[in-house]
């Protein structure tokens, strides 16, 4: 089978079994790259209620460099890695004080959040410009089809081998940005970790680690992340009128701009209503937290950066660790 025909392969199964996903309802540039950089290292299925609920909110590149940055955290908590908000609320002012959209990949690199990836899906799938992807998915497709050992060249070659078969769809008529959705596609479904399902992938008479028996070799392993321990105790505080006092990260902290609990413990006079722990981890942390919570007759006083919020819609950006303890609080604690 010619490098033409498995390419062709490719896309007519994309075309026929090929997921509904909102982002491929009108892939417009800005479209394309909010959804790009929401799926950076996060699921499909967790992106989708968050990329619709965005796009609601900012239905233009205009919208989100308007938006206050505060707004912008709040429609993202959640979806954790909150560098990936700032950078699309600051590209999005200079894309619009730049009046349009990066047309190259080297626009689109000069941009915050913007790496090599991005770039070439944004530029394939929105413009079909013949440029290279290489995500996790993709990585994993070429590394088995071309048996890619992970060593030094590992990257490059992988590179390369996208590079080449995205112009060479071009010249089979293969549009590239079907090419590079097909390539992603297949690697997250068929051809994902583990054991693939090889009867069904439509480069099943090309790959040459199922020809050796050895698609579930490929790649191999990274070497294991290093964690780092984080361990936190916070301070809960819920008044009679069914709110929780919390504070806003400032910059220079952890998760700036997201708002969490006290790091102080209230005056004397609240009552404590109990101790809650809960891990998450946080890229590469692992937090352990300890949430004293505690009930106040009268409210205090709200100081500087602390505000307080309604327990049962807190409309401000909360990370997911104060999320889920929030979830608890008003199951086990509310007025």
């Amino acid at each position: 089978m010619s490098v033409s025909e498995s390419l062709q392969s490719l896309a007519w199964w994309f075309d026929r079994q090929k997921r509904v996903l909102p982002w491929r309802d009108r892939p417009t540039v800005y479209r394309v790259w909010i959804s790009e950089i929401m799926l950076q290292q996060t699921q499909v299925a967790t992106v989708v209620p968050y990329f619709e609920r965005f796009l609601g909110r900012f239905p233009s590149v205009e919208a989100l460099a308007e938006a206050p940055e505060s707004e912008v955290l709040r429609l993202w908590a959640g979806l954790g890695y909150y560098s990936r908000a700032r950078n699309l609320k600051r590209a999005a002012e200079a894309i619009v004080a730049e009046g349009r959209f990066p047309h190259d990949r080297a626009g689109w690199l000069e941009l915050p959040g913007i790496g090599e990836y991005t770039a070439g899906a944004i530029l394939s799938i929105a413009l079909d410009q013949p440029e290279a992807i290489l995500d996790g998915n993709v990585e994993r497709v070429l590394s088995r089809v071309f048996r890619v050992e992970r060593d030094a060249l590992f990257k490059a070659t992988l590179w390369k081998r996208s590079r080449s078969w995205v112009r060479a769809g071009a010249r089979a008529g293969i549009r590239p940005g079907v090419l590079n959705q097909a390539l992603m596609e297949l690697g997250a479904t068929l051809c994902a970790r583990g054991r693939p399902r090889c009867e069904a992938c439509p480069l099943a008479r090309v790959c040459r680690a199922r020809k050796a028996g050895r698609q579930a070799e490929y790649p191999s392993p990274k070497k294991p992340k290093a964690w780092i321990l984080v361990r936190e105790e916070l301070h809960c505080v819920l008044d009679r009128r069914g709110r929780v006092l919390l504070r806003e990260r400032r910059p220079g902290e952890w998760r700036a701009g997201l708002w969490d609990f006290l790091e102080a413990r209230p005056p004397r006079g609240a009552v404590s209503l109990g101790l809650l722990e809960s891990r998450h981890v946080v890229t590469r942390h692992k937090v352990s937290r300890l949430t004293h919570v505690w009930r106040v007759d009268r409210a205090l006083k709200a100081r500087s950066g602390t505000r307080w919020i309604s327990l049962e819609e807190p409309e401000v950006a909360l990370g997911s660790a104060a999320r889920k303890v929030l979830r608890r609080v008003r199951d086990m604690f509310r007025p």
